[in-house]
């Protein structure tokens, strides 16, 4: 049954269920282990209402800090908060597709082929920044199409406030701006006033949450950051991501590889079939509003095409908008068959859609599910980090990879485990931490061997061996013993 205008309380129903069984399913499959990397950086500095690496996630931080109130584990905390904003965004998602397709029946089941794209999930059960930040972004177009829709100024503000705290979700949403921008001039009325009101509204509310990194980094200097954001070079630096290469020009080779293999993702996320679905649903939508398709097409492409051929290699669980909008082409290219064979007998080939239409979601359901949960409840960084701080002597510089690093800090840090230790990121670019700054870590070990134990991880033996001998303390960690005689 289509419903050309869905009452209120139909859209409230759909958003809580759809809101309900993706989170239950979330929160199912949590992980129980803060994990490395990111993670455990993004829970510490939750912890701590400190500062994220490059290029800044304050409001991930805000959040986290205020959930921990709750939560007996930070990293508790910040992964409930991933699970809870990706299941609001796919709730938010459900009533953007109602919004635009008045199918009650696609739009509630769409969202979750969103939710159980693996990328999705994968971010939605740890503790990540992307899920927070398509949050933002969701709510943002959704209003910003109602907008368009009865032209109250109200949502135009709510949109722009919304866009603009997003920017302290990843700064990387100034890349879609230009749609926004866009979408807003394609409109008939008070193109000029919008515009600068808009404009208005994301500098009022971004700035001053971007302003939140460069204060907090003169007394809690962020993990693994080159460029500190005290000083206006330093602070372009750091919002750039500048220290990841993000500005370099690569070779043709690199962007090929990139094209291909991120193409390969996309498709087996989408079931291959999916992106056929999209293609149709793009084209249908294009025929009904091709404002709003051309502002969900430009979105798309600066989203994916930027963050493709992003010189990292988790690159391919920054494109949550993409993904977003290509469920939103999914449903219209479902929408569009459906009511294409409306006058069919016994409306069997509608039938025939919706199910097909399930079978897009059990099947990830079904084939990631078991996994999962397989693997919730392994503690693997946790008992390596606690079994580290047992074997570790007193006073000891210890020096480590990123993940290993910032998973030992937020232990050292939340549980109050071994402050007697100096725990560092083992790389020849400089480093900032509470106890100073260090150029180099080679240089720090060569001016601090002999005054203090020095720990290193096994993967650095081969930097050293030439210079250092060594005595192994379990299988990942080394005590630098002696220089050699070449030394």
């Amino acid at each position: 049954m289509k419903l050309k205008f869905p009452p209120i309380l139909i859209k409230i129903v759909l958003v809580i269920i759809v809101f309900t069984l993706t989170f239950l399913i979330y929160f199912n499959t949590l992980t129980t282990d803060i994990g490395w990397s990111d993670s455990a950086e993004l829970a510490l500095q939750a912890f701590q209402l400190g500062v994220t690496h490059p290029p800044g996630y304050p409001i991930h931080s805000m959040l986290g800090y205020f959930l921990i109130i709750f939560f007996n584990e930070p990293y508790h905390a910040t992964t409930f908060l991933s699970a809870f904003c990706t299941s609001l965004t796919s709730g938010v998602l459900c009533l953007t597709i109602l919004e635009l397709t008045k199918n009650p029946i696609i739009s509630f089941l769409s969202p979750f082929i969103f939710a159980f794209i693996p990328n999705i999930w994968d971010t939605a059960v740890v503790t990540e920044i992307y899920n927070v930040n398509i949050l933002f972004i969701s709510i943002s177009i959704y209003l910003i199409i109602q907008w368009k829709r009865c032209q109250k100024t109200i949502l135009l503000l709510l949109s722009a406030c919304l866009y603009g705290i997003s920017l302290g979700t990843n700064l990387g949403n100034l890349l879609i701006l230009p749609a926004f921008l866009f979408f807003i001039y394609l409109q008939r009325d008070k193109k000029v006033q919008n515009l600068t009101i808009y404009l208005l509204i994301i500098g009022a509310f971004g700035i001053p949450i971007l302003s939140f990194s460069i204060l907090r980094s003169s007394t809690s200097a962020p993990l693994g950051t080159q460029y500190l954001p005290t000083s206006f070079s330093g602070a372009i630096k750091y919002f750039t991501g500048y220290q990841y290469g993000t500005l370099s020009i690569r070779d043709r080779f690199f962007y090929y590889n990139r094209t291909i293999q991120h193409s390969q993702i996309i498709l087996k996320n989408l079931l291959y079939v999916g992106f056929i679905f999209a293609l149709l649903g793009g084209y249908n939508q294009f025929r009904k509003d091709r404002s709003i398709s051309l502002f969900m097409l430009l979105m798309f492409l600066l989203n994916l095409g930027y963050f493709t051929y992003y010189p990292v290699r988790d690159y391919s669980v920054m494109v949550a908008p993409a993904y977003y909008f290509l469920t939103i082409w999914i449903a219209f290219g479902f929408d569009f068959l459906y009511q294409e064979t409306s006058e069919y007998p016994l409306s069997l080939f509608r039938i025939g859609f919706v199910v097909c239409l399930l079978l897009f979601i059990l099947y990830p359901l079904q084939s990631q599910y078991d996994k999962r949960l397989d693997r919730k409840d392994r503690n693997r960084a946790e008992i390596f980090s606690k079994e580290s701080f047992e074997i570790f002597p007193p006073d000891a510089a210890i020096l480590g990879n990123w993940s290993v690093v910032t998973t030992l800090l937020y232990f050292q840090k939340t549980q109050n485990l071994r402050s007697d230790l100096l725990i560092m990121e083992c790389t020849s670019k400089p480093r900032t931490y509470a106890h100073g700054e260090i150029d180099n870590c080679l240089d720090y070990i060569e001016n601090a061997f002999g005054s203090k134990p020095i720990i290193i991880e096994d993967r650095y033996l081969n930097l050293l061996s030439e210079k250092y001998s060594f005595i192994q303390l379990s299988k990942n960690w080394f005590v630098i013993d002696k220089k050699t005689q070449e030394g």
